[in-house]
């Protein structure tokens, strides 16, 4: 099928409540009621994403939010209505303080891609850190009492323990905590991912298009 036969809306979300920001041809932002912002952006040209091996495609984004000054949470391959995609989530340091949780799910085609996009930043002086602070204390203690180097283990890249970039995955990122901290920007755009997963509707255009050989390994 021809990928001009394809557009934005090939791709629906359940966007009920949210305010529309803004609209073009192959882009459409809303905000939601907590104030986040989702967008889903068309890209009506070849895939080119690595598909050598999920280690490639784990590097290309690290690469990715590296060039923006952030880290890597998680890089995985899931599906969404039943068509391959990869989801991914990052976090940045956020001005004055805090951070802010961008996640996304790239659904590629071998000649057409869809991009969603969903961006927490933390709100709330009282909030800020609160999950982090937490967590370090806990984590603090046990080092203490094995004699350990007090931060050894708390920052980490998910996928090589010998990588040391300036911001990467900490111990108080991990989704077990996210039913302690529900407003936390982590636990926040893992949440509307897995919504946007449920309760997104695609065409059967989609799917019937070429493929793009998303790895699994």
């Amino acid at each position: 099928m021809s990928p001009h036969a394809l557009g934005l809306d090939s791709v629906r979300l359940a966007s009920d409540g949210w305010r529309v920001c803004e609209r073009g041809e192959r882009d459409v932002l809303w905000q939601d009621a907590d104030d986040d912002f989702i967008r889903v952006t068309l890209f009506p040209n070849k895939t080119e994403l690595p598909s050598q091996s999920l280690v490639t495609l784990r590097d290309y984004f690290r690469g990715v939010a590296l060039s923006n000054n952030g880290g890597v949470v998680s890089v995985d391959v899931q599906s969404i209505a039943g068509v391959p995609c990869v989801r991914n989530i990052f976090k940045f340091l956020q001005k004055p303080h805090g951070m802010v949780a961008l996640g996304s799910l790239v659904i590629p085609r071998r000649d057409v891609s869809w991009v969603i996009r969903v961006q927490c930043p933390e709100v709330g002086v009282a909030a800020t850190g609160m999950r982090e602070a937490g967590i370090m204390a806990q984590h603090l203690h046990l080092q203490k009492a094995s004699g350990d180097d007090p931060l050894e283990g708390w920052m980490f890249d998910p996928y090589d323990p010998a990588r040391k970039d300036p911001l990467m995955r900490n111990l108080a990122d991990d989704e077990k905590y996210d039913e302690a901290f529900p407003w936390h920007p982590l636990a926040r755009v893992r949440r509307k991912l897995a919504d946007i997963r449920e309760t997104t509707r695609i065409d059967a255009a989609v799917s019937a298009s070429a493929a793009f050989p998303l790895p699994t390994f």
